[in-house]
């Protein structure tokens, strides 16, 4: 019996060495970038928590940004599809909620988020600097590659 153990406790391990945790895509990659790009520009991104919905977890998070310029600040939502990829990028902790003292959470790219943007600098840079120079910094839109289209149409087949 101690065999099977240590056998089933091998295998669980080989499985999770070997396995993908988490696909990082090209859109990963554009929503972590613009992050830092823009608190460059002072455009911060913070975690809606008027409901309280950080605290008791009964809902998807939502997101807006605060642009600050002199001594004024204004406050925007942002797009769908920057929400989505924020929700996708915090849940495996990519991004994280830093409370501040006014209680609004501001997002932050955490050790792991920047060491994925590091890693995958050389695949994606390059297309990211071309699609981020058309993009309204103010609401940002996430590209979709082909093969996300592609993945989601395949999908949407499989529903029909």
């Amino acid at each position: 019996m101690g065999q099977d153990i240590e056998k089933l406790l091998s295998a669980i391990r080989r499985y999770l060495d070997e396995s993908d945790w988490y696909i990082f895509k090209y859109e990963d990659y554009f929503t972590l970038r613009a992050l830092f790009i823009l608190s460059r520009k002072r455009i911060y991104t913070y975690i809606d928590n008027t409901m309280e919905i950080f605290e008791q977890s009964k809902m998807g998070l939502v997101f807006y940004q605060i642009r600050r310029f002199y001594r004024k600040q204004c406050i925007n939502p942002v797009s769908e599809s920057l929400q989505k990829y924020l929700r996708r990028l915090f849940a495996p902790g990519l991004i994280s909620g830093k409370q501040q003292e006014s209680s609004d959470y501001s997002v932050y790219i955490t050790r792991m988020g920047v060491t994925f943007l590091h890693e995958f600098g050389i695949r994606f840079d390059q297309r990211f600097r071309k699609d981020f120079s058309m993009v309204n910094i103010e609401y940002i839109e996430i590209p979709e590659t082909e093969a996300s289209m592609e993945c989601a149409e395949s999908l949407q087949n499989v529903f029909i």
